[in-house]
Parts: structure tokens; sequence; C-alpha cells
């Protein structure tokens, strides 16, 4: 019987009625007991016959079953996915298939997936890759979860809200009205007084308190006590029967009732179907009428009866033909408290969650391994200890992890493997550089190193010189990050390993461009090569990364916008957020390099705005920010400079640290305050390993020359050229080169450290170059400068006619295409923008291919991808900026 649900369905019908526009989601919800799966149904069997349906569900398991419900959904699907969920253990084919069959499939579709509170992260993962793309799939996507299984950590939760808002639906099924109530107990024959006062409306507790014969007083006290009162009334065979598969959280399949309870079983199961008590799912399977109906018939079993039913199971499953996956064999082995069953399987399923991509679940796996430690021989015990440690360590680096390292490293020593002596001492590396601890990562590669030194060259020895290399570029030492690179790539010539090959070519090509050396870009693009032809998408982020840094560095602008704006595209298609706010952060440092600072404002603010970064991915947008509020005069730019050089010196590197010194000296010289300048520098040439001939090095050279330091240079070199022709005295040729540079704002303050005896020239042309860059900080310290030579009529008397220049956009979108971006977002097609701004449709696709073009992405789904990562290409809608926005998305022709 369906109460009270009328709106809701009528609702969700009508999202079904309307697909062919348009995709959408809709999320059912409420308390255990609520409906859900009742409301599902029926809109199920009210649906037209041409759709496609799908449905699956995911099950209460101690680890969630990798994938549950598509795999449910497996034969609905063509021979791509099924092949890919069956075979192809490649979540990013999988996704490919599953997207590329939604999207070339004619036929409508609706997609239930029940109980997603119970999902795997994979699933999760899955799910938020359909939801991206909702608005182009023609396919309603249902999903239901426990509103009171789930808080603000739930992944659940996490996941609902990366939905798009304008495509989504919610139906919060409410607990039934004492109408509704009454209703029921009419039906039933029965007394509906004070029924909803104990029941609170929940249609499982009514129809649990219903189903018996219970005295007119009777009133349970939880839905235990009226599942017990129900079973107490079946015969002891019945009985005994619900109880046993009570210990069963998912489908009951009826070749496992066979053989549980052969000869009896179909007739004992078909009693209880007949008696509501279970219900069918699916041609060969059946389930407990409700989740809750199954664990207060659990409840009734005293635990040494539920082990004895597991561990029955547990044998049928694991000497029969019955289908049953990894995951349903441990879960019963580990209730029945099989130590080497478990010890065996949880390695098996948590390998099987890896190769998936399910992180979170094979950690899970190899924790409950870890449960049964001490049954384990020392061999066994540290391989659990080590792949815990690892996929753990993927999802957070804590003192558990690096324990479970430890533990792994003295086993190793008491069997004497020393091949994987030296492996747990790389990860320990790698686990402190991640933490921020860089004397730990150095020491405990440096004892890697020695230790696989000792031994056969292998794999594992390239590792951990290809690491070690890193750890030499990334403190600026070019020669020994390249001499372990080309040691990690000599050994990899004779122990093949495309990983080792990419980490190392990105290595030494980083560390070449740190050098100003060409060459780098050409072993990056190796690295990245190799990275993408074996999906190592996490490699494949950091060649981008490293790319778009050395160009940036190296004032190589139409290179760092390249890099950027395809690692940015990649990192999204991939959902690599991490490595996607760094990128940002960059493209915000090649804003200010352009000298273009309201740009790199708002993209720097926008990336520091995003939650849950890690200081590394926070730090270049930190110190942009701090530098051109700086330069803007902004009140919170030493705020900002001082935490920038905080965070800094907490990563340890020269890449962060020696920048935050640079933006101190720029304070100091704003303010007029020579000691403190020279103090930073003094700081910097303590650092800096950097040759001041390098592009990178030039700039803390410049500010030591122009506070009179001597520089550390052979005769026979040079600075690149604008710096060079600085420090000859030649202002003009200098300024001149930075402005063909594309970098104005250098070329000003190159101006006013003139030393020409009369600087009036000079300062005026600086003020002609820093105005449009809007450094209202700057000009007042070239305001200063005027006065101290008696030019006070300098700023004062210059003309202004009126200007109303708006804020450019960061990409270089116009209002028009700003406008038209607003409603790609919002899902519109270029019908329907059309329609909406009155204008042609052709002539909104013309500003859609401007579009997507100045945003690099191929579709108007990786637009929105990339505007949901970096949400300030729409936060430029303030005060007047929104006002003229408005006005000339009105006239788009």
């Amino acid at each position: 019987m369906l109460l009270e649900r009328d709106v809701p369905l009528q609702c969700i019908s009508e999202l079904a009625a309307k697909l062919g526009a348009q995709g959408a989601i809709a999320l059912v919800s409420g308390e255990a007991g609520i409906g859900k799966t009742t409301f599902l149904r029926a809109f199920v069997e009210s649906l037209d016959e041409d759709l496609i349906v799908r449905w699956g569900s995911c099950d209460p398991l101690t680890t969630p079953r990798v994938l549950g419900p598509f795999h449910d959904m497996v034969l609905e699907f063509g021979p791509k996915v099924q092949a890919a969920l069956e075979n192809d253990r490649s979540f990013s084919r999988l996704v490919s298939a599953l997207l590329e069959e939604l999207q070339t499939t004619a036929k409508p579709s609706v997609m239930v997936i029940e109980d997603a509170h119970w999902a795997d992260n994979a699933t999760l993962d899955l799910i938020k890759c359909i939801s991206r793309r909702i608005s182009f799939l023609n396919i309603l996507l249902v999903i239901s979860y426990r509103t009171d299984e789930i808080n603000v950590n739930h992944p659940l939760h996490q996941c609902l809200g990366d939905f798009p808002h304008s495509i989504l639906r919610r139906f919060n099924l409410a607990p039934l009205s004492e109408h509704g109530v009454a209703l029921m107990a009419t039906a039933a024959g029965k007394s509906s007084t004070g029924l909803h006062t104990v029941t609170a409306g929940n249609p499982f507790y009514i129809t649990e308190h219903l189903a018996g014969t219970p005295t007119e007083n009777y009133v349970p006290d939880s839905i235990q006590d009226a599942v017990g009162a129900r079973i107490n009334r079946l015969e002891s065979a019945h009985q005994q029967f619900l109880e046993t598969i009570s210990v069963i959280p998912n489908k009951i399949s009826s070749e496992l009732v066979s053989a549980l309870f052969d000869p009896k079983g179909p007739e004992l199961l078909n009693a209880c179907v007949q008696g509501n008590f279970l219900k069918t799912d699916g041609e060969y399977s059946y389930r407990f009428r409700h989740e809750l109906a199954r664990l207060g018939t659990l409840s009734r079993v005293p635990k040494y009866r539920q082990q004895e039913f597991h561990k029955r199971i547990f044998s049928i499953l694991d000497n029969s033909q019955i289908d049953a996956t990894i995951d349903q064999k441990l879960y019963h082995a580990d209730e029945a408290g099989l130590s080497a069953e478990v010890l065996m399987l949880a390695q098996l399923a948590g390998q099987h969650a890896a190769e998936t991509g399910s992180h979170a679940e094979a950690a899970s796996h190899y924790a409950t391994a870890l449960r049964y430690i001490d049954c384990a021989n020392d061999e066994i015990t540290a391989n659990i200890y080590e792949c815990w440690s690892y996929e753990s360590a993927l999802l957070a680096i804590d003192d558990e992890t690096i324990q479970a390292r430890h533990k792994a490293l003295e086993l190793r020593r008491k069997l004497g493997h020393t091949d994987k002596i030296g492996e747990n001492l790389r990860w320990l590396s790698r686990q402190h550089w991640y933490r921020g601890e860089s004397e730990l990562a150095n020491r405990y590669i440096a004892d890697a190193i020695s230790t696989l030194e000792k031994t056969e060259p292998s794999a594992e020895r390239a590792m951990a010189y290809s690491l070690n290399s890193q750890f030499h570029m990334l403190n600026d030492r070019v020669e020994e990050a390249i001499e372990f690179g080309e040691k990690a790539l000599e050994l990899e010539q004779r122990y093949p390993s495309s990983e080792v090959r990419t980490h190392a070519l990105c290595n030494i090509g980083s560390a070449k461009l740190i050098d100003d050396d060409q060459d780098g870009l050409l072993l990056l693009e190796q690295s990245l090569e190799v990275a993408l032809e074996n999906d190592f998408h996490e490699h494949a982020a950091r060649v981008y990364t490293n790319t778009a840094t050395g160009t940036v560095w190296g004032l190589d602008y139409d290179a760092a916008q390249t890099a950027i704006a395809d690692g940015i595209a990649f990192d999204t298609e991939h959902d690599l957020d991490s490595w996607t706010y760094y990128l940002i952060g960059l493209m915000a440092q090649l804003k200010m390099e352009q000298s273009r600072f309201e740009e790199a404002d708002t993209i720097a603010a926008g990336a520091l705005q995003v939650e849950n970064q890690t200081l590394l991915m926070k730090l270049p947008a930190l110190l942009v920010l701090a530098r051109v509020r700086l330069r803007m005069r902004k009140t919170d730019s030493t705020e900002l400079m001082q935490k920038a050089l905080a965070d800094s010196i907490s990563v340890g590197e020269p890449l962060y640290i020696c920048p935050a010194y640079i933006s101190m000296i720029e304070q100091a010289w704003h303010e007029g305050n020579d000691e403190n300048a020279l103090a930073h520098i003094e700081q910097i040439k303590l650092i800096s390993r950097i040759p001041i001939n390098t592009w990178r090095g030039a700039e803390i050279g410049i500010w030591m020359h122009r506070y009179g330091v001597e520089l550390a240079i052979k005769s026979d070199t040079a600075l690149p050229l604008p710096y060079q022709l600085e420090v000859d005295g030649h202002f003009d040729r200098a300024c001149d080169e930075w402005v063909a540079k594309g970098n104005p704002y250098r070329g000003a303050v190159c101006l006013m450290h003139t030393t020409n005896d009369n600087p009036k020239r000079h300062y005026q042309r600086a003020l002609d170059l820093l105005e449009p860059c809007h450094a209202a900080g700057t000009i007042e310290k070239l305001r200063n400068l005027a006065e101290a030579h008696g030019y006070t009529d300098l700023l004062t008397n210059r003309k202004r006619g009126p200007r109303k220049e708006a804020r450019r956009h960061p990409l270089g979108l116009t209002a028009k295409e700003q406008a038209i971006l607003a409603h790609i977002v919002e899902g519109r097609s270029n019908r329907e923008m059309s329609e909406i701004l009155s204008r042609s449709q052709r002539t909104v696709e013309n500003h859609v291919a401007s579009i997507l073009r100045k945003m690099n992405v191929k579709n108007r789904i990786e637009a929105m991808l990339r505007v949901k990562t970096e949400p300030w290409l729409l936060a430029d809608q303030t005060a007047e900026n929104a006002a003229d926005l408005a006005e000339q998305a009105v006239a788009l022709e």
C-alpha cells in the first residue's frame, strides 16, 4: 500500500517524462523504514516500456562490495561495459565504456542506485562521473539513501554536494500522517489507537506492528520486538531458516539456500516469501523485506550461533560452484573467526580493490587482516603491513601509516629480505616528504639507496635513485638531480619499468629547466608520453605541473600558458583536484609575470578559497596573492607576506622560500626600509643554490645589485639580457626588453632604480607603465621617489579623461562570452540560450566556440568541469562589472 506519496511520485515521473531534453538526478531519502524501496518500485512500475531501467543496490558488508550496484545492472549494459565490469580492472576504462554507452544510446533510461549510504568509494566515484555529465546524458539517475545513516563527514554527503543543482531534485520521504496510519490500520482490520505515537509514522514500524496479533495495549518498543513477535509465531524450521540467513547482509541466492537446507530449502524459502518476511530480488535471489527486518531477526541469534552460521556459509561458498565474490567470502570468514582464511582472502580482496582504484576499500580489507595478524607468519605479516600502509597513505599520511612501515621494516630485517628493506626505507622517505619532514625524508632515501646497492641491481634500486633525484631537484641541486636521474635510467634499461622511466625523465627534465637548459622540455615531453601511454595519471599530472613551473619561472609565457591549460584540462578530466589547484596557483603567477595584477589577484584568491587543500598545494597561489596585493596597495598584503614566508619555511624547499623572501625584499623597498631588505637578501644567500645567470637566480641577483651587494658571477657569464642591461646601466634598453617580453611592470621597476642624475624622464615612463597594471602600491613608491627629487608635479598634473575600464577576465572572455558561459554552466543548450537572449542560434554557437577555445577545452562538459574547479571564472560579477556584463549580454550582436 503506497500512501501519501502521490506528489513526489508525480514529480519524479515528470522528470522521467522529460528525458530527451536533458538528464536529471533524483535523490530519494528518508529514515530507515520510511518506504524508499516501495516508492521506487511504484515509480519504476509506472514508467513507459520504452525506457531502459537499470536497478542496483549497495549492501551493508563490513567492507562494501566494489561497484556492487553496477554489477547488479551488468546484464542491462552493452558488451563493452560488461567486459569492463567483469574482466577489466581499470577504473578509467570502465568510466569510458559506461559514459560512451550512456551518451550513444538513443533510448532514454532510468538508473536506480539503492541504499547509496553503503556504497564503496569506486561506486561513489562512478556516480560523480555520471553526475558531472548528466546534462548531456539521456538518463534519470535516481539515488536512494538513509538520512539517519550519513553525516557531514560521510563520503556520500560529500558526493551529494558535488551534484549540479540546476538538474537536481530531492524527494525526502516524510513519515505518514495520523490519517495515513489510520488507513493502514483499517486495511489490516486493526485499531489505530496510539499507533502513530509509538511508530512516529514510520511505515515499516507500522507494518511490523500490524502484521502480528498483539493485544490491544501492546506497543512495540523497537523494531526487534516487532520482528521477534512475528518470528515467534512461525514453525521452528521457519524460525531457524530466517535466523540462519539473517547473517547474510546482501542478496540470498536460491543456490545457497538449497545448499544450506537441502532438500527443504526451496519450500522454506517459498513459505517465507509468502509470509512477507522475504521478497524476490531478481530471478534467483531474495532479500529480507527490509534491512531492519533482517537486523531484527539477527538480534535474536546468540553470537556463538551466528559464528556457526557464518562458518557453514563460508564452507559452502568456498567448496562449491556457487558464484560468490572474494568480498563475500571474506565477510563470512571474518565473522566466523577463521584466521587463516581471512588472512588469505583479505590480501586478495585488497589487491583487487586497489586494482580497480578503490583504495579506501583496499585499506579496509588489509585492516581486516591486521586484526588476525598474530596468527600470520612473519612474511605475511610484513606484506600486510606494507600493503595497508601504502593504501592508507594514499588517503592520508599519519603516524599509523608510518608506524606500519616501521613494523614491516623490522620484520624484513628479521627475515633478511634486503630488497624489501630498501623498498620500505624508500616509502618511509616518500611519506615523510609528503608531510614536509625533509630531514627525515633525506635520511631514509640515503639509507634506502645504501641498502639496495648491497643487493643485485633492480627496478627497486632504480626508483630509489629516481626519488633521490626528485629530492635534489626540489632543493635546486641540479647536478645531483641529473646524476641520480641518469643512474635510474641506466638501471631501467636493464630492468625495464615504465614507472621508473617516466619518473626519472620528469626529474631530469625539471632539473635542466631550473638551469635554463631547454633540453629539459624535450625530456618532460618524453616523460609525459610514457605516463599517458601507461595510464599513470598522477605521473602525467606531475609532468604538466613541473613543465608549467619551469616555464613560468623561466618567463617563457607561451609555453607556460600551454602547459597550465593542458594540465588543468587533464587534471579536471581525471579528478586530480589537488594538482588542479596547484596549477591554478601557477596560472595566477603567470598573470602576475604578465603584469595583469587584477587577474592574478582574482585567480589566486579564488584558488585559496577552495577547501581541503594541503599547505603545499596552496603555496603558489598564496605567494602570488601576497605580492600582487603589495603592488596594488591592498591592506592585507603584510599579513599575507608573513603567512607565505612561514608556510614556505615549513615546506623547506628553496622553490618557495626564495620567492617568499623576494616578496619581503619588495615590501622593504616599497617602504624604504633598506635594513630589512639587506637582511632578507642575506637569508636568500644562505638558501639559494641557483646561479644568478639563470632566470630564477637573476631575480635574486638584481635585488642584490640594487642594494649594493656584490654579485657572485664569473666574468665570462652574464645575467639574462634585461637584468644584465640594468646592471650595466642601460635602463631604457632594459625596460624595452621587459616591455617586449610582456612584463611592463618589471620594466617600470627597472626605471625606478635608474642612476641617472635627472631621472624625471625615467619616472615619467615608469608611471605610464604602472598605471595599466593597477599597481597603486608601486605608484605610491614612485611618488615618494619623485618628491625626493623635487618632481612634485609628476603625478598630480597628469591629464585624465573619463574612463570606465571593466576588469579583464583572466582567460580573456568578453562580457558577452561570460554571459554565455553562465548559461553553459547551467546546462542550457544553444537553442535554449538563443531563446532566452533573443539572438540567433548561429550567434550563440559562435560565442560558444570562442569560449571553448579560450578555455582550452574540447566540449561543453569540460567547460562545466573547469568552472567547477575554477569558480573564479564566473566570480567577477560584482558592482560595476556585473552591471556592464548584464548590459552587454543583452545585446549579443
